[in-house]
């Protein structure tokens, strides 16, 4: 029985310096992928890769297509034309009526009895700005890089200037029907 025992521990201290052995490379092995990870993963100088440069973007006519369509998404936010222009604030006019003469829920906008600091009122002042902020940034943009485009695309370009120029119109139209006098941005 004692030379059983002896056998035993004797193969407990291999088996235990095996595994210092064996620790030891793991921890060498992690501390050297952390060394060789370290300058790369240290960097502060990032790049969003969610958000495109502005001064990169708009070299082609299909590009500034992609723009525009950001100044037409404007008008079918529900502060726009997706609920507010197009419905509630008509419902007080010969196009639609609103039923009952009290000044609660949507019917404080029906009856021209809403203050300035009502939520609908705010928002579409606002949505409509972004819109003027959208065409004005194309426009400025698009002015800086048409002369880099091809003759096919120098024409689509006027073509999507003209549209961008028609929708901040369409803006200010309805800021002034809404609101009388109001700032122009340029």
């Amino acid at each position: 029985m004692p030379t059983r025992r002896v056998e035993y521990l004797h193969l407990v201290l291999i088996y235990s310096s095996n595994m210092r052995n064996n620790m030891k490379k793991l921890i060498y092995y992690i501390a050297m992928s952390i060394l060789c990870i370290l300058p790369y993963s240290c960097s502060l100088d990032e790049e969003a890769r969610s958000e495109m440069e502005k001064k990169n973007y708009m070299t082609n006519a299909k590009e500034a297509q992609d723009v525009l369509l950001g100044v037409y998404r404007t008008t079918v936010e529900d502060a726009a034309y997706g609920y507010h222009l197009s419905f509630l604030f008509n419902m007080g006019t010969d196009i639609s009526q609103g039923e009952g003469s009290d000044i609660t829920n949507y019917r404080i906008i029906v009856n021209n009895a809403f203050p300035t600091t009502q939520v609908e009122i705010q928002q579409t002042w606002q949505v409509l700005y972004k819109g003027i902020y959208r065409a004005n940034d194309f426009l400025e943009r698009i002015s800086g890089k048409i002369e880099t485009y091809n003759t096919t695309d120098k024409k689509i370009a006027t073509l999507y200037i003209a549209e961008a120029r028609a929708l901040r119109a369409m803006f200010y139209f309805e800021l002034v029907r809404r609101y009388g006098n109001i700032p122009l941005i340029t």
